[in-house]
Order: structure tokens, then sequence, then C-alpha cells
């Protein structure tokens, strides 16, 4: 163990949850551990210290490493496992910033969507008037309504293509910021065309039902609820945020992408879908490639195969 490292570790809730792992991995000797996060990652570190049991660790990254306390948490804890996975990509690329990390032990797997429980979920009845008796285009937002998905700068483009044709739009989801949202609509003069129903059980029946999704993320680290969309053969336009939406719309061509905080632009490449004949089939196939059975193939040949050796 580097110095410093075990301070770090010390100084947390972490050795009691290292502790725990290190006696499963002694009492059930398992042949892989994956650790799905930053957190675990760094607690299995730890419990590889506390074990002789031999174990493959693969540690999964689904965030991005944005601030310094991430990173270094990072660099504690990945360098140890003997394969790293990122959600897209684009996570991969946060690897880089790892000390220590061989780029040959680090792999791309995307989330997986559960295709066949879309499918049936979004054939079910929604209970919204803008969708069952539909006067004008439904376009479609979902998340936490937070800084990071940007439903701002989606309601400011959205007052821009109310001057150009009649369309509503319902952003599902909770979150801190919804008072501040219901204000900024009120002061564009769109409340009326804009409903926030919170959390819904069941969205997969908005999507089939909405003329079109919208993604506005200032970044992701992939965007499942982009593909969920597509899986429900709805038409999206993303913005082009770290990390996620190009790959998935394979470089804009299964939906439009557009510079983050740009309302102007965002308006028109949701004007252009609306006027465009939607390729409903052709998105639900672009969702089946992020099956369960693709995720589950690869992770298993990482945590079946050989393991490293001695820890860096």
């Amino acid at each position: 163990m580097r110095p410093g490292q075990l301070q770090l570790l010390l100084s947390t809730r972490l050795p009691r949850w290292a502790a725990g792992v290190a006696a499963y991995l002694d009492r059930e000797q398992p042949d892989a551990l994956l650790a799905v996060n930053t957190l675990s990652a760094t607690a299995a570190a730890l419990a590889l210290q506390l074990t002789e049991h031999p174990v493959r660790v693969v540690a999964a990254l689904h965030n991005v490493l944005r601030t310094r306390r991430t990173l270094y948490r990072a660099s504690q804890s990945y360098p140890y496992a003997d394969a790293v996975v990122g959600v897209s990509h684009g996570v991969t690329t946060e690897f880089g910033k790892i000390p220590g990390l061989e780029s040959k032990r680090i792999h791309t797997i995307y989330n997986p969507v559960t295709l066949t429980s879309i499918a049936e979920k979004a054939c079910e009845p929604v209970n919204h008037s803008w969708l069952d008796n539909p006067d004008s285009p439904v376009i479609l937002a979902a998340g936490k309504l937070n800084k990071g998905k940007d439903f701002s700068t989606l309601l400011t483009a959205f007052a821009r293509l109310l001057i150009q044709r009649p369309a509503r739009l319902i952003i599902l989801g909770q979150g801190r910021l919804r008072s501040g949202l219901l204000s900024l609509a009120r002061r564009l003069r769109i409340a009326g065309h804009v409903d926030f129903p919170g959390f819904v059980e069941n969205p997969y029946a908005f999507f089939a039902k909405a003329d079109l999704f919208v993604l506005s993320s200032r970044y992701e680290a992939f965007s499942m609820v982009l593909i969920e969309a597509m899986a429900c053969g709805c038409p999206v336009v993303s913005t082009d945020c770290d990390y996620g939406p190009r790959e998935i719309l394979d470089e804009g061509k299964y939906g439009e992408l557009v510079p983050v905080g740009d309302p102007e632009t965002l308006s028109a490449a949701m004007n252009r879908a609306l006027n465009g004949i939607p390729q409903r089939d052709a998105l639900r196939k672009r969702a089946s490639f992020f099956n369960v059975m693709n995720a589950i193939e690869q992770y298993e040949k990482l945590l079946l195969g050989e393991r490293r050796g001695a820890m860096p």
C-alpha cells in the first residue's frame, strides 16, 4: 500500500466496510469481486490487504471524476483492480487521469436496458390529458430537477419553439429546483404549456406516446434515459454533453446533437425533429444494441479472467 493511502482509508468508515468484505472473502472464497462504484472499489482495495484469499477484482466507474476528492479516491483504489470498467467510452477517458492504472486494464461496458420489460410497460395506459387526447405535439423530458439536467435551458428553448408552432412540454422528475423552474416558466409566459407531474411509476408509457424526447443535460456518464426513450420508439434530441449521448446516438445518426446550454440551437433542433418523420423502428433497433445479455457476457469475460498477480 502506497504512503498516505492507509491514512486516507482509516479516516473514514471504510475500515468497517472493508473488514466485512474481507470476512466474506475468507468465508465464501469467491473467484471474483465486482465493485460497482468508487467507494466500493476503495473498500475492496483495503479488503485485499486484510485477506489472504486470492480474488479477481473488477471495478466499475459510473460517474465522471469531476472533483479532486473523487479523483484522489479513485487513484487510491482503481489501480488495485485487475480490470476497470467505464459505462461509456467517454467515462473510460477519465481513467487516464488516474496514475498507476495501465491502459490494458481499462474496458468499456455500456449500461444495459431490459428491453422486454420496457416494451411491456410502454403499452400501458398513461393518465395525462395531453397524451390521451393530443391536440398539439408533446415534448418529454425526464430526470432529477437539478443543475446538471439543465431544464432551464430546455424551458428557454421551448419558449422560442412556441413562437413558431404549438407544442406542450412535460418534464418528469423531482428535485430541489422545481420551484425555480416553475417560476422560470411563468416568467417566460409558457406555464400553461408546461407540466411537472413529478415522479411517475411508469415513464415508458410517457415515452411511447410523446412526439419527442429531449435530453438537455450539461453532463452525463452515459444517459440510460436516452436509450429508454429510443427503446419506446420516441424520437430524440440531445445535448452533445460529456459523456454518452454522442455514443448512444452514433454521432447524431439517431437523433440530433446540439451544444450544451444553447437554447436557440436546441429550439431549432426540436422544431426540425417535430417536422420530421419518426423512425421508430430504427430507434428501437439501435436501443437493442444496449441489451442486458451483451453486458452480462462482457462482465463474465472480465470477472472470469486471470488475476494480475502482484498489486502496484
